[in-house]
């Protein structure tokens, strides 16, 4: 296996920082995320394993920048930026979690008036497609949360879903 990676690790490490790179910026621009989100991720903690052979086959020339500290100011440079972009997040000053659990405690919050437009319906056609569901609709100014208090069931998924999909 040592053989191996130092015969093939540098190549592994390009190939897989390749793809790495061209999907991350992909990513960035938001072109094919469904394609590339996954591949990113893991082919980027694939690009670990060799990347962790090439450090551990190069260990006492990199032991030379530390000594000499030439890599420092990089080191120094790159965790400044990891703290840029990390900080608003571990500050709670940015907007963050996934948008789309986001956007259904939105709905879920909202009256069946309020999102009734969302999916082209009435509201008294939403309160039919819950009712028809075995779910207890008093008023048109619920929220969906309150009728699944009310019902005895899930505000989640299986809601939105009974109003989305009739």
């Amino acid at each position: 296996m040592t053989t191996f990676f130092k015969t093939h690790g540098t190549t592994f490490t390009v190939g897989l920082f390749m793809i790495s790179a061209a999907s991350g910026l992909l990513l960035f621009f938001h072109v094919g995320s469904a394609i590339f989100h996954g591949m990113h991720e893991w082919l980027s903690l694939l690009l670990l394993v060799p990347v962790g052979f090439h450090i551990w086959k190069n260990w006492l020339p990199l032991k030379m920048y530390f000594r000499r500290k030439t890599i420092l100011l990089p080191l120094a440079i790159c965790l400044a930026l990891g703290v840029v972009f990390a900080a608003p997040a571990l500050l709670g000053t940015s907007a963050s979690g996934n948008p789309v659990i986001a956007t259904l405690n939105g709905i879920a919050s909202g009256t069946l008036e309020q999102i009734a437009p969302i999916y082209g319906a009435t509201p008294t056609e939403l309160r039919e497609r819950l009712e028809r569901k075995g779910f207890e609709v008093t008023s048109t100014h619920q929220s969906l949360q309150e009728i699944a208090v009310a019902s005895g069931q899930d505000s989640g998924r299986d809601l939105i879903a009974t109003i989305a999909f009739p």
